[in-house]
């Protein structure tokens, strides 16, 4: 999840950074810094307390994890207001995030 949340946060924001996260060896650091800035350890960011845990302390997002492509199926909906809102995917076969940046085309 880690790495979802970094990219998404930068699709979110504008981040130019963006482009160069398609390496996945550039987003190390920012993954390592984000874990430090917030407090939660992101190696294990699958489990539903760490994903509350980091939804409190990234009050500036609201997340919207989905379990599959059914907008039904939603593992965590943030209660924050922001407007910046995180929308990811949940893989459960591969236990893997994935960044949903065009919420319609997803679900159509």
């Amino acid at each position: 999840m880690a790495y979802a949340l970094v990219i998404a946060m930068a699709h979110a924001t504008g981040d130019p950074k963006i482009q160069s996260y398609r390496d996945v060896k550039s987003l190390r650091k920012p993954v390592e810094d984000l874990s430090e800035a917030i407090g939660v350890n992101l190696s294990n960011s699958g489990s539903f307390h760490v994903r509350r845990q980091t939804q409190e302390r990234l009050s500036d997002y609201k997340f919207i994890v989905f379990d599959g492509l059914n907008h039904d199926w939603v593992l965590l909906h943030g209660k924050s207001l922001p407007t910046k809102k995180l929308h990811l995917l949940y893989d459960r076969d591969n236990r893997h995030y994935d960044v949903i940046s065009k919420l319609k085309r997803a679900m159509a």
